[in-house]
């Protein structure tokens, strides 16, 4: 087993002596299952509004109940990171709260982790080089593309003219158009949806489940409002389907998240469904399009990277087995500016083949995912600690429901 860190101390999550941020009263990290926490009439509306006004790409993903369903909430009850755990391999694949609590947080899982003896891993869009004064190192592991001025996006100019193709060729198949389609609004719509949803899983040789999950939900109409869904159609025939997802409020745009299409798709269908959301969005006021991350792609070397990490990715990589290239292509016809999405873990851990596991984790969550029950929190332990002065530091339109079933106000 590793040497203890030297990142503080964090006592069990079900033992109430801890941190005493404020004197007289029990602090200590909570670990639940995030469906658990929102459907806590206390805590849930807390973590609702730290969402809204935190979320980046990895927390708003539709995807992050499935590839990360855990939820370690700092004992400080200002943000909670998203995880996942395979036997003894923690990946932590979001962060959500303020930038600055980060490296708190970061430090109480690493020291729970420590503690029980498993190998802890962030996905970050920053090369973080400690945690809570541990050494850590940063490995390229993919790349986000952002469009990050919808503002100034055009078709115009000759950097430009592979995608302007790709959108003539599309509309000389008919009369295209792109429309937002309500969840729920029309059951027929629903299941031409999901008839566009199976043939894109039938031509492939795994589909993550979360693809699944989310075809249950826009067939049943329960898709959760902040996502919306863009629907492109020829002569009346539906082609491709789009979800898209809110970022933080800052941000001030969307995450492109799900992209469904057939095999009888036109050439140029993506693409004209994608500048036609650029043009709502726009039209909105809003300045960004995320176009989500590729894994497996790898634009930069890190100068803390873990070298034995970055051979064996290198590896995979040559071999086209963790080599999204397609994909990150295609997203770079919009001219986005691509950002290294970095896996970060303590310098010197070893064990590089456990990235095998990571990849799986992210790729097929259900058979690479050992449930977290015997590190949750008694629901009864984590209200010991009053939550009334964290959700009044909470942002500005969170809602809270009393406890004792009395109506809700807003929490300032």
């Amino acid at each position: 087993m590793e040497e203890a860190s030297t990142a503080p101390r964090v006592e069990g999550s079900n033992d109430a002596s801890t941190t005493g941020a404020v004197p007289g009263v029990s602090r200590h990290p909570v670990l639940m299952l995030q469906k658990d926490v929102l459907a806590h009439p206390l805590i849930g509306p807390w973590a609702e509004a730290l969402f809204d006004a935190h979320k980046n790409e990895g927390a708003a993903s539709r995807g992050i109940a499935q590839i990360a369903p855990n939820l370690f909430i700092g004992s400080d009850r200002r943000g909670y990171l998203h995880y996942n755990r395979y036997r003894k391999i923690v990946l932590v694949y979001a962060y959500t709260g303020p930038d600055d609590l980060f490296d708190s947080i970061a430090g109480e899982l690493l020291a729970h982790c420590e503690a029980k003896g498993y190998q802890l891993n962030f996905l970050s869009h920053l090369p973080v080089t400690s945690i809570a004064g541990v050494p850590f190192t940063a490995t390229p592991f993919g790349v986000v593309q952002r469009i990050n001025d919808l503002p100034g996006f055009t078709l115009q100019g000759g950097p430009m003219h592979r995608l302007r193709n790709q959108v003539s060729a599309f509309l000389r198949n008919g009369a295209c158009a792109l429309e937002e389609f309500p969840c729920g609004s029309d059951s027929a719509v629903a299941e031409e949806i999901v008839q566009v949803v199976d043939a894109w899983c039938a031509g492939r040789t795994k589909v993550n489940p979360l693809v699944k999950a989310a075809r249950q939900e826009i067939l049943d109409g329960t898709l959760h409002p902040r996502h919306r869904l863009f629907l492109t159609r020829v002569d009346g025939v539906l082609q491709n389907v789009i979800l898209i997802s809110p970022l933080r409020t800052p941000d001030n745009g969307y995450l492109m998240d799900l992209e469904f299409y057939g095999p009888d798709m036109p050439r140029g269908g993506l693409e004209f469904a994608i500048v036609g959301i650029i043009e709502k969005l726009r039209a909105e006021g809003r300045t960004l399009l995320s176009l989500g991350g590729t894994y497996g792609c790898r634009i930069e070397r890190s100068p803390n990277a873990d070298p034995d990490v970055d051979k064996l990715l290198d590896d995979l990589h040559a071999q086209g087995i963790f080599n999204d290239q397609g994909n990150f292509q295609f997203k770079s016809k919009f001219r986005p500016l691509a950002q290294t999405i970095f896996l970060c873990r303590k310098a010197g851990c070893g064990n590089a083949d456990s990235v095998i596991d990571i990849i799986m984790m992210i790729a097929d969550p259900s058979r690479t995912q050992t449930a977290d029950t015997e590190n949750h929190t008694p629901i009864e332990v984590a209200l010991n600690a009053p939550w009334e002065d964290s959700i009044m530091r909470a942002p500005a339109d969170a809602v809270a429901v009393l406890p004792d079933g009395g109506e809700k106000k807003k929490c300032h």
